[in-house]
């Protein structure tokens, strides 16, 4: 029995002794190659990546995450301001939507004044012949209705 047992541990420390030599060899192997060159030469990566399901992973990515992390300070440094609104206005023809704009508003004006100035005109004419005890309506564009040539009644 004490015979098997020194076999059975003269075994174990053989089993031992090999694994530690493979370890130190499979280490130093390791060492020596590039595991990326490893995978692909053995993995077909373009026929990997038609596999993948794009739409699924945009669809896990959180956008509203990735902009708040963005600093955008840079970026809106490199824009041409200037250039953009000048291409804005160019797009818009802002001179002319200023030259239509201002000649609709200077037209309402232009009426609203003489539409003003007809009812001053016509509330003048009421206080004059109110003053001058006129009792009869004028007629439109005629002199004062009244008996003689002087106006009065």
């Amino acid at each position: 029995m004490l015979a098997l047992r020194a076999t059975v541990l003269a075994g174990r420390l053989a089993t031992d002794a090999v694994a530690a030599a493979a370890s130190a060899v499979g280490g130093r192997l390791l060492e020596r190659i590039d595991l990326t060159d490893l995978v692909t030469a053995v993995v077909d990566l373009d026929r990997l990546a038609a596999r993948i399901d794009v739409e699924a992973v945009v669809a896990r990515v959180n956008i509203d995450a990735i902009a708040a992390r963005l600093n955008l300070d840079p970026i809106i440094a490199r824009l041409d301001l200037i250039g953009l609104a000048r291409y804005v206005v160019d797009g818009i023809d802002l001179p002319d939507l200023i030259r239509e704009s201002t000649g609709s508003v200077t037209t309402d004006m232009v009426r609203d004044v003489r539409v003003q100035s007809a009812a001053a005109d016509h509330q003048l004419e009421r206080t004059i012949d109110r003053l001058l005890l006129r009792r009869q309506q004028r007629q439109a564009g005629g002199p004062p209705a009244g008996d003689g040539a002087d106006g009065l009644h």
